[in-house]
């Protein structure tokens, strides 16, 4: 993952279950993200959260970007802090 190399990457669990209803990924693009991450569309600063990476899935869903939000360390596992499909999301929607 860019200059952070091979490392894993843990998903934070709870975003799967908060954005369950609103953020229109299903388990199969869930299962998806590490090949998303592994060759993203695009990636940049996430300007909410300083040192937040956005991930941009290749493919679009339903006119709608898929977007990752990852925290990335270099010595241990990066997070997988988020991830959605909408119209409204942040930072695209800004």
């Amino acid at each position: 993952m860019m200059k952070y190399g091979n490392g894993p990457v843990t998903l934070v669990e709870n975003k799967v279950i908060l954005g369950i209803d609103n953020h229109n990924l299903t388990a199969e693009h869930w299962k998806k993200i590490p090949l998303w991450l592994d060759s993203p569309a695009m990636v940049f600063d996430w300007d909410t959260v300083p040192g937040r990476l956005v991930f941009l899935a290749p493919k679009q869903l339903k006119g709608m970007p898929k977007e990752m939000i990852v925290e990335p360390e270099k010595k241990e596992m990066s997070a997988l802090r988020d991830a959605v499909s909408s119209a409204n999301t942040l930072p695209l929607a800004k």
